[in-house]
C-alpha cells in the first residue's frame, strides 16, 4: 500500500500559539488513514522563511512525483485568522 503525503503549513502563533504544537511533531509523522493506508504528515511553519521555502519545495517534488502516477497530493494551510485553505 503506497504512503500518501499530506502537507500542513501552519502559523505557529495562531490559536494562542497552539500552532507551535504542530511543529513539535516528529517529521514525517506516519499515521494510518481510516481505510488503513499510511499517511505521511509533513508540517512546516508559515512564519519561518527557510522552513516555508523547504516545505513548498518538498510539496512541489511530491506533487510532481504523484502527478506522474496519476495521484494527487493534499495540503492544508492554517493562516492564523481562523481560515483553513
Amino acid at each position: 500500500m503506497a504512503t500518501e503525503d499530506l502537507f500542513l503549513f501552519v502559523n505557529p502563533k495562531s490559536g494562542g500559539n497552539k500552532g507551535q504544537d504542530f511543529l513539535k511533531v516528529p517529521q514525517p509523522f506516519i499515521t494510518p488513514a481510516e481505510d488503513g493506508h499510511p499517511i505521511a504528515l509533513h508540517i512546516f511553519s508559515l512564519i519561518d522563511a527557510a522552513q516555508r521555502q523547504a516545505g513548498f519545495l518538498r510539496l512541489k517534488q511530491a506533487a510532481d512525483a504523484q502527478s506522474a502516477r496519476g495521484q494527487r497530493v493534499k495540503a492544508i494551510v492554517g493562516g492564523g485568522d481562523g481560515t483553513v485553505m
